[in-house]
């Protein structure tokens, strides 16, 4: 059936859906509702969605199955790049299930502002709740606190199958590893973060499986300024560091900026590792080696997970952390490692 005048003025309905894919209305509605439909119907109901840029209505969907159709997110009040890529990809699947994501702001090394964030969660009308800034103050306030929906939670940043708690970080670590490195300085972000703890676990577990160690290591807030001011702190070149591995990029474009000021040289002198694969490392000199991860595919799958919990049809979607080889690493130096 070709597309109408009428099509374009007005936003399209299940039974518009229902003639582009060739089905029933009452299909449609079981698709939209999450219950199972045969593959070959879900991949046609799928396409007409997408070609009718359909937009369910919230409030009638409500009313209609007396369920709600709103997921909380909470957020770190000063999020960064790869929090605000997790975000956008939770976002973007809620969405595609007939969900809206509503954004809780909320600083986790504030008690009291985690617990008004549980409190807004408590009393509204929400289907689940993700959070995507998880510090062991917010969790705790989380795991005593009473709430009715169900709950996901990102204790850590990708728990993968693997010998390490941080598979996408120790690829970076190996690398440097097949460099020759065997001695490094490590700036962690927040050890009140079970993400920090993990990429910090697998970054002492590399070294340990090839007979080398962390030397130093300092803790960062996962800001540039943090990795310079971590860099500062602690460094010191004669403990014979030929490696610098950071927590994340931003951390790690601080401890280049504190090099550069030392007069040490990247990667001739100590190489230099950063993590999530920040858009604009790229274009630093040197720019920066890193590990990228799809940041957008792990925030849907934080949807799909809860999806899970509230029986609605989910699906895994890969991940897999990637090396990104630049300038910032190079074989360690003749005579050290």
């Amino acid at each position: 059936m070709s597309a109408s005048p009428r099509d374009k003025r007005r936003p399209a309905t299940i039974y518009d859906v229902a003639r582009m894919a060739g089905v029933s209305h009452q299909t449609v509605a079981r698709f939209l509702r999450g219950e199972g439909v045969r593959e070959h119907t879900r991949t046609q109901v799928e396409a007409a969605l997408v070609a009718l840029n359909y937009r369910p209505n919230q409030l009638a969907k409500a009313l209609a199955t007396n369920r709600s159709y709103r997921i909380g997110a909470f957020v770190h009040a000063q999020a960064q790049w790869a929090l605000l890529a997790i975000m956008d990809g939770a976002a973007a699947e809620a969405r595609k299930a007939g969900y809206v994501l509503d954004l809780v702001s909320v600083d986790p090394e504030d008690p009291a502002s985690v617990s008004q964030a549980v409190e807004i969660m408590a009393e509204s009308s929400l289907a689940g709740a993700v959070v995507l800034a998880a510090s062991d103050s917010m969790l705790q306030v989380i795991d005593a606190s009473q709430v009715s929906c169900p709950v996901i939670v990102e204790r850590s940043a990708r728990k993968n199958p693997g010998r390490h708690p941080e598979p996408d970080f120790a690829i970076g670590v190996e690398h440097l590893v097949d460099l020759g490195h065997r001695r490094f300085f490590h700036i962690a972000g927040p050890l009140d973060w079970p993400a920090s703890r993990a990429r910090r676990k697998a970054l002492h577990a590399v070294a340990q499986e090839h007979g080398g160690e962390v030397v130093a290591e300092a803790e960062g807030d996962w800001s540039a300024e943090g990795g310079y001011q971590a860099m500062a702190a602690a460094f010191d070149p004669r403990l014979g560091a030929t490696a610098i591995v950071c927590a994340n990029d931003h951390m790690a474009l601080g401890a280049l900026n504190w090099l550069a000021g030392a007069g040490l040289r990247v990667p001739q002198e100590v190489s230099v590792l950063g993590f999530d694969d920040l858009p604009d490392g790229a274009y630093y000199l040197p720019p920066l080696t890193t590990v990228s991860v799809d940041n957008r595919a792990f925030g849907r799958n934080i949807i799909q997970r809860l999806f899970r919990q509230l029986g609605v049809r989910s699906r895994v979607v890969s991940m897999r952390g990637e090396l990104v080889v630049r300038g910032t690493t190079g074989p360690v130096p003749a005579g050290e490692g």
